[in-house]
């Protein structure tokens, strides 16, 4: 079974106070004497991404070393905001990263994996062969042995089982981090759970993971309690008044013109 330390590693987190502050620069007219908390952050971040109210996020910088399968790598590459630094290589590779059994996922069927190893032994064995004969042979003999080699390269390339696991440098931030977590959560393939789960390690993941359901179980009835009772006490409202829509003052125009909305 895959863990966190089989999936993530060389963990780096930037920015995470930078952004308490700046997310609080909307409301205010005097950036200098802007606080550095967390509520207007953990606010903003209960929003949906497609309504753009989370951006500070972005600045929420993680850097870390994500170990995929070329399966799941392939998944990865459709969220733009997720860098791949640099990684290990096939191309370069492939002739040594697929002859240990512990380069891939336990899922990687064992015949699936001889065959792909004769391919690799195959390709291992007339390299050498041509290192060893390479002095005394004629140009035309070079060329067509490099041809070959070209040929079992390739064969070797396309065959890769698409359980291998390759290592790359990751950088991305807490609001893609958001959409990676919402979508992949319950992912049928294991090291995409993993990465969410390592998701929930990161300082103040609530940023990140935050579940509108969660939260709602039993907010709305407290909040509307709540209300009722503000509402009876500056204006003397019944309850019919207020969850009736009965009586006519603009309860929320007045309310908002108590909250000062400067930092």
């Amino acid at each position: 079974m895959l863990e966190i330390k089989d999936v993530v590693s060389n963990v780096q987190v930037y920015g995470l106070e930078n952004a308490m502050k700046v997310c609080r620069y909307p409301m205010s007219t005097n950036i200098k004497k802007v606080k550095t908390d967390d509520k207007r952050l953990k606010a903003l971040a209960k929003c949906d991404s497609s309504e753009g109210h989370d951006n500070a996020l972005c600045g929420i910088v993680v850097q870390f070393d994500l170990t995929f399968t070329v399966k799941a790598w392939v998944e990865f590459e459709r969220y733009h905001f997720a860098d791949i630094i640099s990684s290990q290589s096939t191309m370069h590779k492939i002739a040594k990263l697929g002859i240990s059994k512990d380069n891939f996922i336990e899922y990687t069927d064992d015949i699936v994996l001889n065959r792909f190893n004769e391919l690799i032994n195959d390709y291992n064995a007339l390299s050498n062969e041509l290192k060893e004969k390479a002095n005394s042979l004629s140009e035309d003999e070079l060329k067509q042995y490099k041809s070959k080699l070209d040929d079992l390269y390739l064969r070797v390339l396309y065959s890769c089982p698409a359980g291998l696991k390759l290592t790359a440098g990751i950088t991305t931030n807490y609001r893609q981090l958001k959409t990676i977590d919402k979508q992949r959560n319950n992912h049928r393939l294991p090291e995409w759970r993993v990465l969410c789960k390592w998701i929930r390690t990161l300082p103040y993941s609530e940023l990140i993971t935050y579940s509108k359901e969660e939260e709602n179980d039993g907010v709305f009835e407290k909040a509307r309690d709540s209300w009722i009772a503000l509402c009876k006490s500056l204006f003397g409202l019944s309850k019919g008044d207020i969850l009736y829509g009965q009586e006519k003052t603009d309860v929320v125009g007045v309310l908002n013109s108590f909250f000062d909305t400067e930092d």
